[in-house]
């Protein structure tokens, strides 16, 4: 029941905190540090680029699908699996070696990162509301994220070009209260199915 889903989502927590912050921290700190903290264009990507961000887009429909199923968990699940995708891809770009010696290369690794957290803001913020829209703030973007419908999230919002906003922890370990006001909100929301809808068209 629901106090099962609750109690398998807090086993989640510190790692979805642990894979998902990572992730943010090294990304926008290498960019403070290399790129006067703004997001560069990309171009030509290569390959590993491309299929990042393909792999990426397919998790958001399953969270999407999960969402509409009120499957809070598998939702976690799918934003750890993003976390440590996008863990991977660094690893594998090392931008810290091509920002001396293939700067095109390391501006397609740091775009296709920003993309990809951009992605994960979007995909959290249902049932990490708080953490979502600290993020999407973190990336440049000025309009609320509470205000963007999951319909109209296509490459008008291109974090490209965008100046970082104020670099912050994403979750003081991932607030459980914060979880917790979520879980009660799917509760009512299964009985009109309206509340979660309304975040994803």
């Amino acid at each position: 029941g629901a106090d099962e889903l609750t109690k398998q989502k807090f086993e989640n927590n510190s790692e979805l905190a642990n894979i998902l912050g990572n992730l943010v921290h090294r990304t926008l700190k290498f960019l403070e540090r290399y790129f006067d903290s703004k997001i560069p264009f990309s171009k030509d990507l290569a390959p590993i680029d491309k299929r990042l961000l393909e792999e990426a887009f397919k998790i958001k429909d399953k969270i999407k699908n999960h969402y509409e199923k009120f499957e809070v968990r598998k939702v976690c699940f799918e934003l750890m699996e993003l976390g440590r995708l996008g863990n991977k891809y660094f690893d594998e770009k090392a931008p810290w070696a091509s920002v001396k010696n293939n700067i095109s290369d390391c501006n397609n690794a740091m775009s296709t990162l920003c993309k990809l957290l951009q992605l994960i803001s979007v995909c959290a913020y249902p049932v990490i509301p708080e953490s979502g829209s600290k993020l999407w703030k973190m990336l440049g973007f000025k309009e609320e994220l509470k205000n963007i419908k999951w319909i109209d999230f296509n490459e008008n919002f291109n974090p490209e070009n965008n100046k970082l906003g104020l670099i912050e922890t994403l979750f003081n370990k991932i607030d459980e209260k914060e979880i917790e006001e979520e879980i009660e909100l799917l509760k009512k929301a299964l009985d009109k199915k309206q509340e979660i809808k309304k975040m994803i068209y």
